[in-house]
């Protein structure tokens, strides 16, 4: 114990003075360090952007042969994307151009820079920072005198200060954050800077950034490391008290009378409870304000809890071996009374601990974004594995201490193995749960009643067990001892699996009913509120006056609309809608628009200044009717119009929040809900839309009960011979439907053989540390080498072992070769899927365009409208580009904020163009996020394009599918080595028994 406090008290000392050499004396040292190290950084991405343009300048003949010889153009692209540095998050870009500023050559995260800025007749390079989407990047500019300009660029950081196009940019030092952003001219730099701030400089004195620290920050870091180093220190000391409980579990395990022995007990429970509330303690400086249900504190709580209750088990085990035993009752009525009252009240508490135990963990299950069914190991995160493992825990916990109740009268009596007893002691028991049932039923409706009883039965039947088994396992191998501590941990868990399955369906339909649902029929209210909220804070921006003054309305562009819209809740909340800027004559001037076109050339005029009452307007949408919310105002200035706005806003299912988050967790298989699917239907049961590929059949008797009242009801719908809960609703707009499938028992047996699993490497890591702690703290320590001994020995366990191998060696080849099979076709499958769907694609592009009937001109016509149209027809983003450049989107939010570069991807353009290849199929990313893109040739009027596909959609399918895929080859591989081992159990003990008779 004191080495422990001095350990503890060294941590501290030097977590104190690494502090010291982290942050300085002072805030002004810690903004030096920081200044020093955001300095260097630049430094050396500046170094390495100048190091890789000299590469790619050694290409100087290809690159004077690139603008007029195909051939050199392509050699060119594979300079560049040679060239191209490790991207590490920094999004690096490389762009060749040509003397006349057009680009020639780029690979990948490229941006477009003012003509200024690319000057081939400049004789030094120039080095500057450049605002984007992603925050500034540092880009430099090497010439060719006279020849070309290679820029090459790259992200300062990771985490832009604000979403779209931003000249900020926060950037993680070993420090604290720094908040960057580029430089401002002089005549925008304000007179003073904070204390906290300083300029970075590049190395021949021109100003690239201006960096901010927030007072706040440092504080905050300072606060941060202390608490780190308290909780450390707080954490020495709990692993110092259990540590010391080695010593007192050998007192305990040499403690013969009863005195010394519940002492030592009593002591040991006490050291449990006591690191637990230390480790809570520490968890909390390392994550103040962490709840009990947090991932860390939970699983903590969990092996405390666990804990205790071996220490009870085996107290209660030991009291009835340990002399002088218990008295054996006499076999009188007074006895026989006394034994169903004492067994009876055990009953009634084990369904008390079962009961409260069932409430908490159906609190758990309603509060956590988790899904407490998905036990698979894939896909590896740690919260939700120290909550599934913490339940596993828990689970053993509450019904070994429900078995430990039922235990604990041996500890004073011993009772007669005639039938007549054992009978009285099960009826008396029963009895007690069956009227504790009763009385506490009423308290808590919620508790499902049979998998309650489903475990109380269990614990009891774990009690009866233990009394069972006790002289054969003091007499057990050590393996089987092994084994049947397992099962102790396992069973549990499975015992309480119908409780966690009810808990998790009564969560979803209450997730259902009371917010999804809602949110689907107050769907046209919420539009409407949030269509005022949008025209309020146009109205609070800045003047709309410069926006359409001074523009050439024979080409409307989209960013003036685009950022008149990006600062609403229409991007806010992603609304399918559209703004509009007229000038003065009633001419559109810009007009952005997500996924709303507009077909006919509109015109406006506006006759005020106020906006106009809110119209709801329906106008066809290919081959369906669209409600949308339409209004205007004038742009004035003084009282004098100078032109106009109109903002549209379209009722569409596809943006009802919870589908928006559905859609962002569409590839995390353990978010808790990931299953509920949503359609829409007409009144003439007509499907308007599904969140999927297929929809649920209205009943007669359902549609029936639908138009007679407006009640919501839930119902039992088969679909392609899967089972749903569905949901219904309706109002006068039409009938909601939201649903999930209900699991088989398929999917039963897949989730129990993934909590086998999981409990199994549980048990491996408790085994290890256990261990570990015996080497540590114990004078004879357990070890697995009495295992190993034992195996050496024992011909049974070597012919066990030896038929377990020849079942789960081949079964785990044939899995992992079966699961790659699989998966490989899956993901050419995808590919050939993107192809179609590109060519799809190119078709229609292709179609529109010569339906235009305007010549050579006639792929120049497709827009953003059309582009809209596309993407209805194979519910993908579309995008053309007109060779090098985009020309129409169907997502024009992405490329109007640059998340999304305006230029052809360089890969893209080499397959397609150059290549002359017929479609392409490769990765993309925006931001931290990849998906596959596929690209195909478009020719209409004797001009050339590129269409591309983003496959999001799809991509996600596909990694659902190879994941469903991995947890059934996973379950089947289990069950099958189960099997093979109780087969091989089987053999081995019909061959090494008569062995072992003739070797006595």
């Amino acid at each position: 114990m004191r080495a422990g406090v001095m350990v503890a008290l060294a941590v501290g000392v030097i977590g104190w003075g690494v502090e010291r050499a982290r942050f300085g004396r002072s805030d002004d040292d810690a903004l030096a360090r920081v200044e020093r190290e955001l300095r260097d950084r630049v430094d050396a991405t500046a170094d390495t952007l100048g190091g890789v343009a000299a590469r790619v300048a050694g290409a100087r003949t290809t690159i004077e042969s690139a603008a007029r010889d195909p051939g050199a153009q392509r050699i060119l692209f594979d300079v560049v994307a040679g060239a191209l540095p490790p991207e590490g998050g920094a999004n690096p870009g490389i762009t060749v151009y040509d003397a006349d500023g057009g680009p020639v050559a780029w690979a990948g995260r490229v941006t477009d820079l003012p003509k200024e800025r690319i000057d081939t007749k400049a004789a030094k390079a120039a080095l500057f920072v450049a605002p984007s989407a992603l925050g500034p990047r540092l880009v430099r500019v090497e010439t060719i005198p006279g020849v070309a300009a290679i820029v090459v660029e790259q992200s300062l950081g990771t985490t832009p200060a604000a979403p779209g196009p931003s000249d900020t940019l926060v950037v993680p030092t070993s420090l604290i954050p720094v908040t960057v952003r580029a430089q401002i001219p002089p005549t925008d730099r304000p007179a003073g800077r904070p204390h906290h701030a300083f300029v970075v400089s590049s190395r021949d004195g021109g100003t690239l950034l201006e960096a901010e620290v927030m007072p706040a920050d440092l504080a905050a870091a300072r606060d941060r490391w202390e608490h780190v180093v308290g909780a450390v220190s707080i954490a020495v000391l709990a692993a110092t008290l259990l540590l010391c409980m080695g010593a007192l579990l050998e007192w305990r395990a040499r403690a013969h009378r009863t005195r010394p022995f519940v002492v030592a007990t009593a002591a040991l429970l006490a050291m449990v409870v006591v690191a637990w509330a230390v480790l809570r303690i520490a968890i909390g400086w390392l994550v103040p304000g962490a709840s009990f249900v947090a991932p860390l504190p939970f699983l903590v709580t969990a092996l405390a809890a666990a804990g205790v209750v071996w220490v009870a088990i085996d107290a209660i085990e030991r009291r009835r071996l340990e002399p002088p035993r218990p008295r054996l009752l006499a076999p009188t009525a007074q006895s026989m009374t006394l034994v169903v009252i004492v067994y009876a009240l055990a009953g009634a508490a084990a369904v008390g601990v079962v009961w409260t135990y069932e409430r908490a963990l159906q609190r758990l299950v309603s509060q956590t974004v988790l899904d407490l069914l998905h036990f698979s190991l894939h896909p590896v995160n740690a919260g939700r594995l120290a909550v599934t493992c913490g339940l596993v825990l828990f689970h053993a916990a509450v019904v070994w201490t429900a078995a430990a109740i039922a235990l604990a009268p041996e500890i004073v009596w011993r009772t007669r193995r005639a039938i007549e007893w054992r009978a009285s002691l099960a009826g008396s028991w029963l009895i007690g749960v069956v009227v504790a049932i009763v009385l506490v039923r009423p308290s808590a409706p919620g508790v499902p009643l049979v998998p309650a009883g489903v475990a109380v039965l269990v614990a009891g039947a774990s009690a009866v067990t233990v009394t069972s088994i006790r002289s054969r396992f003091r007499r057990a191998s050590q393996s089987a001892r092994i084994f049947t501590v397992f099962l102790a941990l396992l069973v549990p868990s499975i015992a309480m699996y119908p409780s966690v399955l009810s808990f998790a369906t009564d969560a979803k339909e209450r997730l259902v009913a009371t917010e999804y649902g809602p949110q689907a029929a107050s769907q046209r209210e919420d539009l409407e509120q949030r269509v005022r909220n949008s025209l309020a804070e146009i109205d609070a921006g800045p003047s709309l006056k410069e926006f359409v003054a001074g523009v050439d309305v024979a080409t409307p562009t989209t960013d003036r609309a685009f950022l008149a819209w990006s600062r609403t809740d229409l991007a806010t909340y992603r609304l399918t809608s559209a703004v509009e800027l007229f000038n003065a004559q009633g001419r559109v001037v810009s007009r952005f628009a997500l996924s709303l076109p507009e077909y006919s050339t509109s015109s406006y005029r506006a006759t005020g200044c106020a906006w106009e009452p809110l119209v709801d307007e329906v106008s066809p949408l290919g081959s369906i009717e669209r409600h949308v919310l339409r209004t205007s105002r004038g742009i004035c200035d003084r009282g004098r119009i100078l032109g106009g706005i109109v903002v549209r806003a379209m009722l569409d299912p596809r943006t009802l929040p919870f589908l928006v988050t559905a859609l962002a967790a569409a590839g995390v298989v353990w978010v808790f809900g990931r299953d509920i699917e949503f359609a829409m239907y007409g009144w003439s049961r007509a499907p308007i839309y599904a969140f999927g590929t297929s929809v649920w059949p209205l009943r007669d008797a359902d549609f029936q009960r639908m138009v007679d009242s407006r009640d919501r009801f839930w119902t039992t719908i088969d679909r392609n011979d899967e089972t749903f809960r569905v949901y219904l609703l309706n109002d006068r707009s039409g009938i909601y439907a939201l649903g999930y499938p209900v699991i088989t028992w398929l999917g039963h047996l897949i989730n129990l053989s993934e909590l086998v699993l999981l409990a199994g490497m549980l048990y491996l890591v408790l085994l290890v540390l256990s261990s570990l702690f015996s080497s540590i703290a114990l004078r004879t320590p357990a070890s697995g080498r009495a295992l190993l001994r034992e195996i050496r020995s024992s011909f049974y366990l070597k012919l066990f072992f030896a038929f377990v191998a020849s079942v789960v060696v081949p079964v785990a080849i044939l899995a992992i070769a079966t699961r790659t099979y699989f998966a490989n076709q899956l993901l050419a499958s995808a590919d050939e899927t993107a192809a179609r769907t590109v060519t799809t694609a190119q078709r229609l592009v292709e179609d529109y365009a010569t339906l235009q009937q305007r010549g050579a001109s006639a792929l120049t016509a497709i827009d953003d409208q059309i582009m809209v149209l596309v993407r209805r027809a194979i519910d993908e983003d579309v995008n053309l580009f007109d060779r090098n450049r985009l020309q129409a989107t169907s997502a024009r939010d992405l490329f109007a904020s640059r998340l999304l570069s305006m230029r052809t991807p360089g890969d893209v353009y080499r397959s397609v163009v150059l290549d002359r290849l017929p479609t392409f199929i490769g990765d993309e990313q925006i931001g931290a996020v990849p998906f596959r893109l596929a690209a195909a040739p478009v020719t209409a009027g004797g001009r050339e394009g590129v269409v591309t596909v983003a496959l999001t959609t799809k991509q996600l399918d596909i990694e659902q599918q190879i994941d469903e895929l991995d947890r059934r080859v996973l379950s089947g591989a289990l069950l099958f080595s189960l099997l093979g081992a109780a087969l091989g159990y089987w053999m081995a003990e019909r061959i090494a028994d008569p062995v072992n008779r003739l070797t006595r």
